[in-house]
């Protein structure tokens, strides 16, 4: 049963505090460490692309990822990453326009626990901004999103029947610009 208290049942990857001021104040600001970067492999990029009210899927390689994409917001009503498998299991990684926030959506993830607050969307307020940035790191069971440089970070236990073997970016009711997508192979 999870998610567990205070934890959510999850262990994280190694992250660097900081602080950073910006127009609302100073703020904490948790990264990655920089030597995650030594277990990247097999870096694939997408860029330029402009997406309405549809999807554009790559195949993944296999778990654990790194993904790192950056956005140009215009009109969509919701948009993001779609971590997929064959069987219809997916995670969602986006951001909503009506509440300026990031999302993980695990509800159809997979496997399911018998806890209430496990399935559903958890946010993370992504400040005012024209662009998006989201780090994401993927394991075989949890998902951490890194929101425009650590500002706000989500980390989600996922229990997907089969490993995710697709990666698609959505929009909807609008579009919306990737200008980057950074995808490597953790080893």
């Amino acid at each position: 049963t999870t998610p567990t208290r205070p934890w959510r049942g999850a262990l994280s990857q190694p992250r660097r505090l900081s602080l950073r001021e910006d127009a609302r104040g100073l703020l904490l600001v948790q990264e990655p460490v920089p030597q995650l970067a030594a277990r990247r492999a097999d870096h694939v990029r997408h860029a330029g692309m402009r997406l309405d009210d549809g999807t554009h899927a790559w195949p993944l390689a296999g778990m654990p990822c790194e993904i790192d994409a950056r956005f140009a917001l215009r009109d969509a009503g919701e948009f993001g990453l779609r971590l997929g498998a064959a069987g219809g299991d997916h995670t969602l990684i986006g951001y909503d326009a009506t509440t300026a926030s990031v999302f993980v959506d695990r509800s159809r993830s997979g496997l399911m626990t018998d806890h209430p607050d496990f399935p559903g969307r958890r946010r993370a307020p992504a400040g005012p901004s024209s662009e998006l940035r989201l780090r994401i790191l993927v394991d075989n069971c949890s998902v951490e999103v890194f929101v425009n440089d650590g500002a706000a970070v989500l980390t989600e236990l996922v229990f997907p029947a089969t490993p995710a073997s697709t990666l698609a970016l959505y929009a909807a009711d609008g579009g919306v610009d990737l200008l980057s997508l950074d995808l490597w192979q953790l080893a």
